[in-house]
């Protein structure tokens, strides 16, 4: 059963840990829901340019493959949000799917050309009437990136129980959903909040946002770059209590070095909470990956052999022995057991970490 009473189609047990906005029937029947029209519009796109990537331009063909991919991954067996999205139907799911749907649909309108090397991925997904669709994507009517700031927070609360004066930093601030939760559920233990990102237009929204939460935390806002050392950008080695993340650090282009410099932003005791939309599997694709793929930088990485092989989300168990590598000694999950939530719910592809040097 859910915190509502309703029955669910798997085993709640490895995920009774979590925030209710990470379980619920809804949040799993949109994402199915999703993946079902990113589907739906992958078969569009290879019927148009051809399934033979001959014809695709050598940096184009990438994000080719993964239509590819992602059709030949489908479906996963019996999968219970399948089951849940067909038994809520589209008109009930409208209110959770709209702001995923909107990005899909505009980046598949423009994905034949992209494939031909016509337009840029930049001008598709970043052009200033864009905007509003990422300020609604990242807002918390999109259930999945409201579970994921959640499982975040929850997390960043019971890693910092017991402590005050929290300096807190956040990088990949985006429009500020992620800090706005962070700073509801920690409340007066932090001291001091700073926000960062590398965009201007998302560090002025993200201002907005976090401006308005009220909190007797000092916030301060500026550019931070991941793949730059904090130290050369005016974040000294040892400042930090708590360095958190959603959905930001797989965009690094070496992971390694980034979470090594993060590291030594932490204090004596610091912690880097993470949350990321994961792989279930080593090859799976996700489906918001179809709007991602546009993207250069997501295509663009270090690769590390086993454990990032190609660009965008990761593995999940990729990130445990990333983060030991970079110098991390402990490192937790949540849930805590991801193997029993993947045999519960073989699609489940939310992870927050934690990681202690």
């Amino acid at each position: 059963m859910d915190g509502a009473g309703r029955e669910l189609p798997f085993d709640l047990g490895p995920f009774a840990e979590l925030p209710r906005a990470c379980r619920t029937p809804e949040l799993l029947a949109a994402a199915a829901a999703v993946d079902q029209a990113v589907a739906a519009a992958a078969r569009e796109i290879l019927a148009e340019v051809g399934e033979e990537e001959e014809a695709i331009p050598p940096e184009r063909r990438p994000a080719h493959r993964w239509l590819r991919a992602f059709l030949a991954q489908r479906p996963i067996a019996e999968d219970p949000g399948a089951r849940l999205a067909a038994e809520l139907g589209p008109a009930r799911l409208r209110p959770y799917t709209e702001a995923a749907l909107a990005l899909v649909e505009r980046a598949a309108r423009s994905y034949p050309a992209f494939l031909r090397g016509e337009v840029l991925g930049a001008q598709v997904l970043f052009a200033a009437e864009a905007l509003p669709l990422w300020e609604r994507y990242f807002s918390a009517a999109n259930l999945t990136n409201h579970a994921i700031n959640a499982q975040t927070a929850a997390l960043a609360e019971r890693t910092t129980r017991g402590r005050k004066g929290l300096r807190a930093l956040e990088v990949g601030g985006g429009c500020g959903s992620s800090g706005a939760l962070l700073l509801e559920v920690l409340g007066e233990r932090v001291a001091c909040y700073t926000y960062t990102d590398i965009a201007p237009a998302l560090i002025a929204r993200g201002r907005r946002t976090l401006r308005a939460v009220p909190t007797r935390a000092e916030r301060t806002f500026r550019r931070l770059d991941i793949d730059r050392p904090p130290a050369e950008q005016g974040v000294p080695p040892g400042s930090v209590d708590l360095l958190c993340g959603v959905n930001v650090l797989h965009a690094a282009r070496d992971l390694v070095r980034c979470l090594r410099s993060l590291r030594e932003a932490l204090a004596p005791g610091g912690t880097l909470v993470l949350g990321e939309a994961v792989r279930p599997r080593p090859d799976a694709a996700l489906a918001i990956e179809f709007v991602f793929q546009l993207a250069e930088g997501f295509r663009r990485f270090t690769p590390v052999e086993g454990l990032r092989e190609r660009g965008g989300f990761l593995w999940w168990e990729a990130w445990p022995e990333l983060l030991r590598r970079a110098g991390f000694a402990a490192v937790e999950t949540a849930p805590r057991d991801m193997s029993a939530a993947l045999r519960a719910l073989p699609s489940y592809s939310l992870c927050a970490l934690a990681a202690t040097p």
